[in-house]
């Protein structure tokens, strides 16, 4: 979802920025920073192939294809961090969706 007057970044753009956020966020190594970013851009080529592949597939089939690929980022990610850092990442992922849910229940 782009916001409006907003030009779409780039799957690299997009790694830039989420490889800067969970290294400042995790206190990874320049070394973990590269391999999480080179993860992202693979991650959203994929998607944004996917999406394309998936638009005339119904919404469960999507969703499959979405959460497996989600599945397979989080196997990557948890081998680059180390345990402490996956755990801190999984903390902060449910805070996060814990306050998305928050909002959509506010909206609806």
């Amino acid at each position: 979802m782009e916001q409006a007057g907003k030009t779409p970044k780039t799957p690299e753009q997009r790694a830039d920025h989420a490889a800067q956020r969970l290294a400042k966020e995790l206190g990874l190594s320049a070394a973990q920073t590269a391999q999480v970013r080179e993860l992202h851009i693979v991650r959203y080529k994929e998607m944004e192939a996917k999406r394309a592949q998936l638009a005339t597939t119904d919404k469960t089939q999507r969703h499959q294809a979405m959460k497996a690929g989600k599945e397979r980022y989080e196997a990557q990610l948890k081998q680059i961090l180390s345990a402490e850092q996956y755990t801190k990442y999984a903390q902060l992922r449910a805070e996060k969706a814990e306050k998305h849910k928050g909002h959509r229940k506010a909206k609806g």
